[in-house]
């Protein structure tokens, strides 16, 4: 049988020293908060398209969050597979202010524990490979990255 990851919320809160955080899974945010997240680690600008960035939002299999105590959106994981056997980590994203402060790690913990019967494939930028590799995640030299750009 297949597994429902987005039954709804289900919030987890992390006390990161001074501040405290929330890992929220089964909601989707809001676009213009996604937006504005990648716009501050440079993916994106502020004026992408809302429509298609929630219909992304809306489509994927899994959404966790990292929200702050104020209710910001400062992380977003989101993940694509059948539930049985594949997941693909699509993107691990956290505010500026917020990196290095345990919530990539506690979205990816989270991501881990809810896909805990699949493998989880992930790609990521160079320079990033230690944060996956102390997650527990182990490169594949025979692996290969691929992209095609969207056609329009």
């Amino acid at each position: 049988m297949g597994r429902a990851w987005a039954q709804g919320p289900c919030p987890m809160s992390i006390d990161a020293g001074t501040d405290t955080f929330t890992i929220v899974m089964g909601e989707v945010p809001r676009a213009t908060d996604a937006i504005a997240l990648y716009a501050a680690v440079g993916w994106g600008d502020a004026d992408d398209d809302e429509g298609k960035i929630q219909a992304a939002l809306v489509n994927t299999m899994c959404v966790i969050q990292a929200i702050d105590r104020n209710g910001t959106l400062i992380g977003l994981a989101r993940l694509f597979g059948d539930g049985i056997i594949h997941t693909s980590l699509a993107e691990i994203v956290v505010h500026p202010n917020w990196q290095r402060r345990g919530v990539g790690r506690a979205m990816l913990s989270k991501a881990s524990e809810v896909c805990a019967g699949t493998a989880i494939f992930l790609e990521t930028f160079r320079g990033q490979e230690h944060f996956f590799e102390s997650c527990g995640f182990v490169a594949r030299p025979q692996m290969v990255v691929m992209s095609r750009r969207p056609q329009t």
